[in-house]
C-alpha cells in the first residue's frame, strides 16, 4: 500500500521501502563475494538488487558496500561478471542464511541488464 503524501510503501514484513521495488525472478547463477569463501547462490534477482543465500554463515555488515562475482548458469551464454552492492537485510534461519542486496551502480552493469532480461523471459 503507497502512502499519497510520501512515496513509501510497507511491505508484507511490515517494513517501509522508500520507493516500490523493481519485480524480482528466481535465479540460479552461483555467487562469490569479496573476502568470503563457500558456495553461495542467488534466489532472485532485478535490475536493482536480488537475495543471495547459503548453507554457510557469513557476517556481512549492514549497509557496507561489496563487490559480488556472479557466475550466471550456463545457459545463459553471459561470462562471469561482477556487480557493486550494499547489504540491506540478513536472515539467519540456522540451516539457511539470507542476505538482500542492493545494486550500488546500476546504469554501469551491461552483464546485469542481460542477466535480469533473460531470468525474466524464462
Amino acid at each position: 500500500m503507497f502512502s499519497k503524501k510520501k512515496k513509501t510503501a510497507v511491505n508484507g514484513h511490515g517494513l517501509v521501502n522508500l520507493v516500490p521495488r523493481d519485480p524480482r525472478y528466481d535465479s540460479a547463477a552461483q555467487v562469490r563475494v569479496n573476502g568470503f569463501d563457500g558456495e553461495a547462490f542467488l534466489q532472485n534477482v532485478s535490475s536493482s538488487g536480488f537475495r543471495m543465500e547459503s548453507s554457510d554463515y557469513r557476517a556481512i555488515d549492514l549497509g557496507k558496500r561489496y563487490t559480488i562475482y556472479l557466475s550466471p548458469e550456463a545457459s545463459v551464454k553471459l561470462k562471469p561478471f561482477k556487480v557493486e552492492v550494499e547489504a540491506r537485510w540478513v536472515r539467519n534461519t540456522g540451516s539457511n542464511f539470507s542476505v538482500g542486496f542492493s545494486i550500488s551502480t546500476r546504469a554501469a552493469n551491461k552483464a546485469l541488464k542481460k542477466y535480469v532480461a533473460y531470468v525474466k523471459a524464462h
